[in-house]
């Protein structure tokens, strides 16, 4: 999916991209089953102890569930793979926002990640109450 998403941008410098494109995974088998809560918990622990790579300290992260895996294996027509984004900020959970959504996993590394790199808020991505953020296009 990756790939896929990044061939539709420039192929200049693409290569030395993908190269070092970096990723932050926790493997926690006490996080099963955890909840929002749980995982800003979590972050906020692993944030504080300096284990997020500079780049990487971002206002949200993803998480992979048996939800998201269901959306990636069991895909139906019209259905979009997705991941949970939760968001890290003290965003007011108002007007049906509970600090995270869902984000299409295409849109990802070349509309989600820059958008959070230039420090815009995860409430101000929302897209309303069970949608799924597919970017600005």
């Amino acid at each position: 999916m990756c790939d896929a998403q990044m061939s539709k941008e420039s192929e200049t410098d693409l290569q030395a991209v993908k190269d070092k494109l970096s990723f932050k995974s926790v493997e926690d088998p006490a996080l099963a089953g955890a909840s929002v809560a749980d995982v800003r918990r979590h972050y906020h622990a692993i944030r504080s102890a300096g284990h997020i790579p500079p780049g990487l300290d971002m206002n949200m992260c993803m998480i992979v569930d048996q939800y998201v895996i269901a959306s990636v294996l069991n895909k139906k027509d019209g259905e979009l793979p997705c991941l949970i984004g939760v968001d890290f900020t003290n965003s007011k959970e108002d007007e049906g926002y509970e600090g995270y959504f869902k984000v299409a996993i295409d849109s990802l590394f070349c509309e989600l990640y820059p958008l959070l790199s230039a420090e815009m808020l995860p409430r101000e991505l929302w897209p309303s109450a069970n949608a799924i953020w597919q970017g600005n296009d």
